[in-house]
């Protein structure tokens, strides 16, 4: 069993030295064709070089599969591979016919990404094309679009179900990547997977105090997500008359939480100030709850500044708008409708700026 072990190990560095010198010789031949501008002769040499090295990687991948079938040598090559996509043919009633070939290759490489992985195979989850797998599925191939991107977390997650390691280790890569992910809406994919895998009570590996933590984490986010109806809030104003956010009247509302003593708010409030007055008062108003309990500061730094927009506060914190939109830090930007419903959230004044000029 060892000597074929060994077999197995010097075979795989033959292969990766292999692709290795493939890779740069087919590097310097693409530098050369793109080099070659207008050179028709050269580059047509060039190209047949290219298709002989995919030739050879091709007849190389074929051999050591067949050699070695049902080794983790054979699977680890072949999940190597890339599907191989149909030359589709558009209608030639499509206007534009290069678009549309493309969106038809989109659509498959994305159905049969994973043709090439058995994601069962629990020897894979201990290679590092597991991972990568996943990751530059994730992150490359699929549209960052919530929606689209859970259907895909729960068939991939459904490929896994013959093994009990790469089960758990699809999970916890899926949650971890979306509770950490930068990207706007992203928070969505977070709570699908924790209440699906986690909170139902099909993450049995995970301890009772990381799930409380998770929970937690849900309950702040939930209420919260694009595309839901911001939650009510009401406030006082300094006047200590009280003023509902779901009253307004404007096509936009951006609801700011700062405070006077905040570096980063004293930077980024005039720079929201300054869009507010772009624009009139049925297109857009600004909620600006001002998070701490000293009124005398609060009111000082309004009417120094002149900020005369719709100042709130909530001196008895009843309104729990800590927890209903997930305020941890200052400032926190959220971008609502006129229905009042969250188009954007933890948001630059940069990005605001830029999605208000293409919305008004």
């Amino acid at each position: 069993m060892s000597s074929y072990v060994f077999f197995l190990n010097e075979s795989f560095n033959d292969y990766q030295r292999f692709m290795m010198n493939m890779t740069r010789r087919k590097n310097q031949l693409q530098q050369k064709i793109q080099g070659a501008g207008e050179n028709q002769d050269s580059t047509q040499i060039w190209r047949d070089q290219l298709n002989k090295l995919n030739q050879q990687v091709e007849a190389k991948w074929e051999r050591l599969t067949s050699e070695h079938e049902g080794s983790i040598l054979a699977a680890v090559i072949r999940a190597m591979q890339n599907p191989e996509i149909p030359d589709f043919q558009s209608d030639a009633s499509d206007q534009n016919q290069d678009s549309a070939r493309w969106a038809q290759r989109y659509r498959y490489y994305k159905s049969h990404f994973f043709d090439n992985i058995d994601l069962s195979d629990p020897r894979m989850v201990r290679t590092p094309i597991f991972h990568n797998k996943l990751n530059h599925y994730f992150n490359n191939i699929l549209e960052q679009r919530p929606d689209s991107i859970i259907a895909r977390v729960d068939w991939v997650i459904e490929q896994t179900r013959g093994s009990e390691d790469n089960y758990q280790y699809t999970v916890r890569y899926l949650l971890n990547h979306y509770q950490k992910s930068n990207i706007m809406g992203m928070d969505k994919v977070f709570v699908h997977i924790a209440e699906k895998y986690y909170l139902s009570g099909k993450a049995d590996w995970v301890d009772s105090s990381t799930l409380e933590k998770i929970q937690d984490r849900v309950r702040r986010i939930k209420p919260n997500l694009i595309g839901k109806k911001a939650p009510g809030l009401e406030m006082v104003a300094r006047n200590d008359k009280h003023l509902n956010l779901h009253n307004l009247n404007s096509q936009y509302t951006i609801l700011y939480f700062w405070e006077p003593s905040c570096s980063h708010c004293k930077k980024v409030t005039p720079e929201i100030y300054k869009l507010y007055q772009q624009y009139n008062r049925d297109q857009l108003q600004v909620f600006a709850v001002y998070t701490q309990g000293d009124k005398k500061e609060w009111t000082q730094y309004i009417n120094k500044n002149g900020f005369d927009w719709i100042n709130v506060y909530d001196p008895n914190y009843t309104s729990n708008f800590r927890q209903k939109y997930d305020v941890y830090s200052t400032p926190t930007i959220y971008l609502l409708d006129k229905d009042k419903t969250i188009v954007a959230k933890r948001i630059s004044h940069e990005s605001l700026k830029k999605m208000l000029e293409q919305k008004l």
